[in-house]
């Protein structure tokens, strides 16, 4: 009962990501949303049918409570997420709020880092899913040091998801890239990009996003001329790839030398991720 669990709710969550990305997000309305949430449903009853630990029941449970949250919100409103405070133009599902939407109390909120209600109970319930599965691992097999290196790799891969970078001006206005894009699931990407001159009301404390960024023009074509393009590419694939193959070799070892094998096989997962950021470098 519990494979067939586990089974249905890979497949409802798989079905419910491509629904999401190749039709809710590019073409917002209310079918696709119903669609997603359904699915999403779908999915978490199996996921908590399949707990097999209170860590696990407990952090199931608490992404239980976000997503019915943030299926209100966006199924009341026709398909769409208001965001509260967000003064842009709409942007696939989501779109500024006005009066004319309900439950804005649980819509995404510019000032708190755009999310809502409902991906608060998400990204805590992510999070305790981690911390039981630290404490769990620590009891039996990995030591704290293990589970700290496997940290790090986690950390490193977020520390280089794609974000923006700015140039602040001595006016105190910044300058960042506008791009605009056409995607494909399957398909080729194609994408246009031009300099604009943006307000910044506060500076964030680490990554900056669109949010942040207000009243922006677009450069002339003669201050546009004053710059010159450059690119690189990010170093996300290699550390995903030494993460995979770095547990890999500790999965295969500890299975025949224990827990010293494992912190072994971590230990050369964490040299294998600094390898790559330091031969591709930055972006």
């Amino acid at each position: 009962m519990k494979q067939t669990m586990i089974v249905i709710g890979g497949l409802s969550a798989w079905f419910a990501i491509l629904v999401r990305f190749a039709w809710w997000e590019t073409m917002p309305g209310l079918l696709p949303c119903v669609i997603v949430w359904a699915l999403s449903a779908l999915w978490l009853y199996a996921f908590i049918a399949s707990a097999s630990s209170p860590w696990s029941l407990l952090s199931r449970w608490t992404v239980a409570i976000g997503l019915p949250l943030n299926a209100t919100v966006t199924i009341a409103n026709g398909g769409l997420m208001p965001v509260v405070g967000m003064t842009d133009d709409a942007h696939s599902i989501w779109v500024p709020a006005t009066e004319a939407h309900v439950f804005l109390a649980l819509a995404d909120h510019v000032q708190y880092w755009g999310l809502s209600i409902g991906d608060g109970f998400i990204f805590g319930g992510i999070a305790l899913a981690i911390l039981g599965w630290a404490v769990t691992k620590a009891r039996t097999s990995l030591t704290a040091q293990v589970v700290a290196q496997t940290a790090s790799i986690a950390a490193i891969t977020v520390l280089l998801s794609g974000c923006i970078t700015p140039h602040k001006e001595v006016n105190g206005q910044y300058t960042k890239p506008a791009k605009t894009e056409e995607r494909s699931v399957f398909g080729t990407n194609h994408g246009f990009a031009r300099l604009e001159r943006c307000d910044v009301e506060k500076e964030p404390w680490f990554f900056w996003f669109e949010r942040d960024f207000k009243n922006c023009r677009l450069l002339t074509a003669a201050e546009q001329a004053e710059w010159e393009g450059d690119q690189s590419r990010g170093a996300g694939p290699e550390i995903v790839g030494a993460a995979i193959v770095g547990g890999s070799i500790g999965a295969g070892v500890a299975a025949s030398g224990g827990a010293k094998a494992t912190a072994t096989g971590s230990a050369t997962a964490v040299n294998i991720a600094n390898q790559a950021v330091n031969v591709k470098g930055r972006r």
